[in-house]
């Protein structure tokens, strides 16, 4: 990430009201102490980050480990977050943002390509890592997750299984809830679909067999 891109991230989050933030982003404000300056703490999916206010830093709370450029930017841009939409969202494919077009072939390749090499013609380990990521079931055609991947945007994912007794080739979607417009572009996009994909594949276990006595 240019330094420039954060600092001007970093100066418009402190421009706006620490309690507007908290509320429009549902995050926790962590007040300078103990040599640490000013932070906030945000959820990723089922991570949880504290985002220095001084140095732009972010870390992983857990692990306590400097987290790459990458998510860093990401959450800056989460932070900068004003809620414009209310009620029920929709959703929207990554076509419909500038640009979108122009990354599909990326999306292919750091989304939708490792999900069918992954998960293609395995219905029920997708289904399980889904879960261990927090995902929710939707009824939206195929078998579909809604996952939080910060506390206000939703990412949905989709798998049409494949089958290779009928030589049916499977099928993967991504969509994310409308309000992404409004702060994300189409680079953030496949950035967090990357991200979460990547998530994803950590939690690939198969089924316990149970042992026949």
């Amino acid at each position: 990430m240019d330094s420039e891109d954060a600092k001007e991230l970093l100066r418009k989050i402190k421009e706006r009201p620490i309690e507007q933030i908290v509320k429009s982003c549902q995050v926790v404000y962590l007040p300078a102490r103990e040599g640490k300056g000013e932070r906030f703490l945000v959820n990723l999916l089922t991570k949880s980050y504290s985002i220095d206010l001084t140095t732009g830093e972010a870390i992983d709370v857990v692990a306590e480990k400097k987290v790459d450029e990458k998510t860093t930017r990401l959450i800056l841009k989460y932070l900068s977050f004003q809620v414009t939409k209310k009620g029920k969202i929709g959703w929207l494919g990554i076509d419909k943002f500038f640009g979108g077009q122009q990354l599909m072939g990326e999306l292919n390749r750091k989304a939708y390509r490792p999900l069918i090499e992954n998960f293609g013609y395995e219905p029920q380990l997708f289904e399980t890592a889904c879960k261990l990521l927090d995902g929710k079931k939707e009824k939206l055609g195929g078998l579909s997750f809604s996952f939080l991947f910060f506390p206000q945007f939703k990412i949905l994912l989709q798998l049409w299984p494949g089958d290779r007794k009928t030589y049916t080739a499977p099928a993967t979607n991504l969509m994310f809830s409308e309000n992404f417009i409004d702060t994300f572009n189409a680079r953030d996009l496949v950035d967090m679909s990357e991200i979460l994909v990547t998530n994803l594949l950590k939690y690939k276990t198969r089924p316990v067999t149970r042992t026949r006595i």
